[in-house]
């Protein structure tokens, strides 16, 4: 069995561990409770035919957890750099993860998807920024990062108030990172 560690970062209150929560088959919870520092589950599962057991790190998005979050990047083979949709600081946000992510993981340059959280606050009328304007900061990603990345960013919008796209998220991931591990022997 493969074992994958990833971490799901992003502000704070864009809905990590609800996402979490989610994919574990624990429900939405209905009141916000801050994540302090980390929080840690394991979710096995076969993807592309291939036995996975992903360790997934919920790290707290608080600035006063900067510190603490970094030894929890080490080892990271993948991430979900999380934004909440209604929230414009949040999605402005993505870079400075990134950078954060690839700076503290031990690797440099691990996959990711980023996923825009909260879609189903779409349908309260509340004003969401829309996914081509996200999908537009993925595509200027390898850009601005100036790097030759071996991997697709790619983007996914979700829902786990509602459930939507959460399994579909934690597979492309998986594959991701089993596919750019797979580069990467290729040249040990």
């Amino acid at each position: 069995m493969e074992l994958l560690k990833i971490i799901l970062i992003g502000d704070g209150s864009v809905g990590k561990t609800s996402i979490r929560r989610r994919y574990l088959g624990n429900g939405f919870p209905m009141q916000y409770l801050p994540t302090l520092g980390a929080d840690f589950s394991v979710k096995n599962e076969i993807i592309c035919g291939k036995k996975i057991s992903f360790q997934i790190w919920d790290l707290a998005g608080q600035p006063v957890f900067e510190t603490i979050r970094k030894m929890y990047y080490h080892g990271a083979r993948g991430a979900f750099i999380v934004c909440d949709v209604s929230n414009p600081e949040s999605v402005m946000n993505i870079h400075n993860w990134i950078d954060e992510l690839w700076r503290n993981n031990g690797h440099g340059p691990i996959p990711f998807v980023i996923l825009g959280n909260k879609i189903d606050l779409r349908d309260t009328g509340e004003y969401c920024i829309p996914d081509q304007t996200i999908q537009g900061i993925v595509r200027g990603i390898t850009t601005t990062t100036g790097e030759d990345l071996p991997f697709n960013v790619t983007y996914l919008p979700t829902s786990a108030n509602t459930g939507e796209n959460i399994t579909e998220a934690f597979k492309r991931l998986g594959i991701q990172v089993s596919s750019h591990r797979m580069f990467l022997s290729q040249y040990a």
